[in-house]
């Protein structure tokens, strides 16, 4: 059984938002179901990271959307909590123990703040074109991920309510 309901949505923002990334496009952008930060696929290409549209959660919100309804059924819409967010590899500084330089850090920032950007044009510019009257959704907060064995990242918050 394939799903008709929501992957073909998240696969539409998956594809808008690998195409936001062009310029600096990483080793992996997909689509995923789970709570796991894909770290594992950031791989040893040359942009170096991982962009991903993750599924976390879902549950019935058909007249209190992105509320949770307190009593579903057999026709309930439901909602779902997605993720849209990049890791990439981060500087971690020489083999001494040194940390990264200045510029290196400087850097990484910029490309933290562009990577943002991408998720940000990738979410509003995706719902506003394919999905503008069909779908309902909620942009939530931005949050940087912690570095981990040189991975950092970040992401945007979305809650979507089905296409009916």
């Amino acid at each position: 059984m394939v799903d008709a309901r929501i992957y073909p949505v998240l696969d539409e923002l998956r594809a808008c938002l690998c195409a936001a990334l062009a310029e600096s496009a990483p080793c992996f952008c997909g689509v995923l179901v789970g709570q796991d930060i894909p770290v594992e696929y950031a791989g040893d290409c040359e942009n170096c990271g991982a962009a991903y549209v993750r599924l976390s959660s879902a549950f019935p919100s058909s007249d209190t959307f992105p509320q949770q309804d307190i009593s579903a059924g057999c026709s309930s819409v439901r909602a779902y909590s997605v993720y849209v967010g990049i890791v990439r590899c981060s500087p971690i500084g020489d083999e001494s123990g040194e940390p990264p330089s200045p510029e290196e850090a400087d850097a990484h920032a910029r490309l933290m703040l562009s990577d943002m950007d991408a998720i940000w044009k990738a979410i509003t510019c995706c719902f506003s074109g394919a999905y503008e009257d069909e779908i309902q959704y909620v942009v939530g907060m931005f949050t940087p991920l912690p570095t981990q064995g040189g991975i950092s990242g970040g992401e945007q918050e979305l809650t979507i309510q089905e296409p009916f």
